[in-house]
């Protein structure tokens, strides 16, 4: 099956693996738009008891609007183990410079209060099967 897609670099994909394994393992199944009025309570505060998942989002941006739906969808199915928080970087440019978010989208896990993992950018999500196919050396 042929998709087009942004290519993906080893690091991008081991971190969207470790991102999605976040997700699956110990991640609420709720969708929140975070700013700067919230962003401590509904991220830093709640991700000390359940994961935080948090794209940086521009309305302009292409790969956000391929990304942002694979992120919800995947927090959905974790059922309530994971809360995903959405961050539009024209309205809260204040948070993407503390987090040093140079480009869209971009993604942090936090848990426990702190930024665990994060990756910048968008890029064709693989199966496990794919991804540990395409990583082999023949």
């Amino acid at each position: 099956m042929a998709k087009t897609s942004i290519p993906c670099s080893w690091h991008q994909r081991k971190l969207m693996k470790r991102m999605e394994q976040l997700i699956a393992a110990d991640a609420a199944n709720d969708l929140i738009d975070v700013d700067m009025n919230n962003f401590m309570a509904e991220v830093v505060e709640r991700s000390s008891t359940i994961p935080v998942v948090v794209q940086f989002w521009a309305p302009w941006c292409g790969p956000c609007k391929q990304l942002g739906p694979v992120l919800e969808k995947t927090v959905f199915a974790a059922k309530g183990k994971v809360r995903m928080a959405r961050i539009n970087i024209d309205d809260n440019q204040q948070i993407a410079q503390q987090l040093r978010v140079q480009s869209v989208p971009t993604v942090y896990g936090f848990y426990n209060g702190q930024p665990v993992d994060a990756f910048a950018g968008a890029c064709l999500l693989y199966t496990s099967d794919a991804a540990d196919e395409e990583d082999s050396v023949d």
